[in-house]
């Protein structure tokens, strides 16, 4: 199952591009899905265009298949109104049956979570998506918890976007220690603040407000 055009490239499934970012569609030959994906009333998403994919084709990329610790991280302040679903945990032991284990997700818990103190809310970064709202676009991140998907508006977007390049500050900072001359720490910190201006860039580019 999933969505596929004619050449048998698979962009995603149900109106969801993990396998290409919007210019990548917007690349391909035109055809019933292409369409579709393109049309804003459908409200598609794209996978959101990381640095990483720059010179990459539809298919050649995927957000649903990455890592865990490979994912971007956005954060925002939990004073804003953000959506969150359970955690599932499913167990099979031998001789016994399946059992699913839900749980709230900690940012939304009821419950008094152990040692959960945490005052910003966090999300993969994953997915740019069309609001229903002409051609404007809005990016979409996942809960790190329990998964669930979440719309930004503008002021929650710039937010992350600020953290993010609060992220790059300390990484040039970093990068500019003295013990650090020379040796590929330097670099490293050099490369990663770069990514996350980058990647903050595109975010505010998302809703043109660079």
């Amino acid at each position: 199952m999933g969505d596929y055009i004619k050449n048998g490239i698979k962009l995603g499934t149900c109106g969801k591009a993990y396998y290409a970012t919007k210019s990548m569609i917007e690349a391909l030959p035109t055809d019933t899905e292409t369409k579709y994906y393109l049309n804003p009333k459908n409200k598609c998403m794209f996978a959101f265009p990381l640095p990483e994919f720059d010179n990459k084709k539809a298919g050649d990329i995927s957000i649903f298949h990455k890592e865990q610790r490979d994912l971007t991280v956005i954060q925002i302040n939990k004073k804003h109104k953000t959506f969150h679903g359970n955690i599932t945990h499913h167990i099979h032991p031998v001789g016994g049956q399946g059992v699913n284990l839900f749980c709230d997700c900690p940012y939304h818990s009821t419950e008094k979570t152990s040692r959960f103190n945490d005052e910003m809310v966090k999300f993969y970064l994953k997915y740019k998506s069309y609001t229903g709202e002409g051609n404007q676009m809005a990016i979409v991140g996942e809960c790190i918890y329990c998964g669930e998907t979440n719309v930004f508006e503008k002021h929650e977007a710039e937010e992350a976007a600020n953290n993010l390049i609060s992220q790059a500050i300390w990484n040039e900072n970093e990068a500019k220690r003295p013990e650090y001359k020379g040796f590929v720490n330097a670099d490293t910190h050099r490369e990663k603040a770069l990514e996350l201006r980058e990647i903050a860039k595109r975010i505010l580019e998302t809703y043109n407000t660079h």
